[in-house]
């Protein structure tokens, strides 16, 4: 990447503002890594109750936006925060951001989702046309920010500063689409023309993770070989055919480890620490992980402990 680039990250996750799991971290830390390589990084993400719980110092810009969903328009403020060189933009509407959870109650998921974040992905494309400094990269995570790509490839590429920007889309976890049924491609004000099998539609209804995959300019994943996993039927939930057709701009790229938050010779919750010159702590540590858990196992399991294989753990051990 050459230095000096204006980069927007959007997502609907940043560590430690809101988090549910590896998205946030990538989100919490890679924008870091790509400010000190010389280059102006902003993150935008929701304003989400528990962003108000991290970061007490948030502040009003002043820049309000209006967002159209369908016949509807909605308001939505912007707050900032600056750190280590990384500008975070959080984008408020307490009607839809402001809740317990993130996505859903642990029952199920909000109804509204569709709308909560088409209006996201509208809001970041408005916002950066109003920040003043024309994108180069606008770097867009799972399907929450899906249909971005899709608006910027109808029409909203001539808003002013998004003329030049070229957009990114990280696939964290294939198996959350973002799936809803036709009649929400309205609130996107997306053409029909989208709705085919060669756009967004699937099944029926429309996909937001396929919206990012076919419009982005470059997709990426969390490594080389998820990369060729989910071309396959096995693991392409679905959308392996799709990945398939863009496997000349589909990348995977190993997640990095933010060792300032990830370390076992600092990490205050384990009962010993450890490094790579005396790793003896780490066996006392497992031992106090199995006492604490009450489980007896012979085994380990590398794994994205996703709500459904963790039941299934829990029901078998």
């Amino acid at each position: 990447m050459k230095s000096g680039m204006n980069v927007f990250f959007a997502a609907s996750e940043c560590a430690p503002f809101a988090k549910t799991g590896g998205l946030a971290d990538v989100v919490g830390s890679l924008p870091r890594e790509i400010a000190a390589l010389g280059n102006q990084v902003s993150v935008i993400i929701p304003l989400f109750r528990t962003v108000k719980k991290y970061c007490s110092d948030i502040k009003e810009t002043g820049i309000k936006l209006e967002v159209a969903l369908g016949d509807v328009h909605l308001n939505a403020t912007v707050c900032k925060h600056t750190e280590s060189e990384v500008d975070y933009y959080f984008i408020r509407n307490d009607k839809f951001y402001d809740r317990e959870f993130l996505y859903g109650t642990p029952e199920k998921d909000y109804e509204d989702n569709a709308a909560r974040f088409i209006f996201f992905s509208k809001a970041v494309l408005f916002l950066i046309s109003r920040l003043g400094k024309p994108a180069d990269i606008i770097h867009c995570h799972d399907w929450q920010t899906g249909i971005v790509p899709a608006l910027m490839r109808f029409g909203w590429n001539t808003l002013p500063n998004l003329q030049k920007a070229k957009t990114v889309f990280t696939i964290h976890n294939l198996g959350y689409q973002g799936k809803f049924w036709y009649y929400d491609l309205k609130m996107t004000g997306l053409p029909d023309a989208c709705f085919t099998p060669e756009g967004l539609e699937y099944y029926g209804d429309i996909n937001m993770m396929k919206s990012g995959i076919v419009y982005s300019d470059i997709i990426t994943t969390v490594s080389r070989k998820y990369a060729e996993e989910i071309q396959t039927k096995e693991f392409g939930c679905g959308l392996e055919g799709v990945l398939a057709k863009r496997k000349n701009e589909l990348y995977g790229i190993l997640n990095g480890v933010d060792y300032n938050v990830w370390s076992p010779e600092k990490d205050k919750f384990i009962v010993r620490n450890y490094s790579i010159k005396d790793i003896s702590g780490k066996k006392e540590c497992r031992k106090d992980l199995l006492k604490t858990l009450k489980l007896d196992l012979t085994f380990t399991i590398v794994t994205t402990l996703t709500k459904k294989i963790k039941n299934l753990f829990l029901q078998r051990y």
